[in-house]
């Protein structure tokens, strides 16, 4: 039995046209943040007060991201020095106001 990782590649697929299969490849949410390096809850966190990568919906719960938005996402936070960004987009205040948001929502829930 061959080993598929040994095989040549295929001719018939440029170089150009395989990277660009792969860069459309969708990601769930802990394999982009494996991507980014970064934590699970990191990406989450982008996802809900803004500023992350762009991503996609599938009903309530499944949420997708293209591995080109990833990078492209990644490729807008290269700097050259400290003094050329101003920090995170999320301020202190955004987080309290969704969580004092979060409460009302479940305590209207329960009741």
């Amino acid at each position: 039995m061959t080993d598929s990782r040994t095989l040549p590649p295929d001719p018939r697929v440029s170089t150009h046209q395989s990277r660009e299969a792969t860069d459309e490849r969708l990601l769930t949410t802990p394999e982009a943040a494996s991507h980014l390096r970064v934590s699970k809850s990191y990406v989450d966190k982008l996802r809900v007060y803004g500023g992350g990568p762009k991503f996609l919906r599938f009903g309530r719960r499944k949420i997708l991201y293209r591995k080109s938005e990833l990078d492209a996402w990644a490729a807008q936070h290269s700097f050259g020095s400290t003094s050329e960004y101003q920090g995170d987009r999320i301020s202190v205040r955004d987080k309290s106001e969704f969580i004092s948001n979060n409460k009302q929502q479940r305590t209207t829930r329960k009741l």
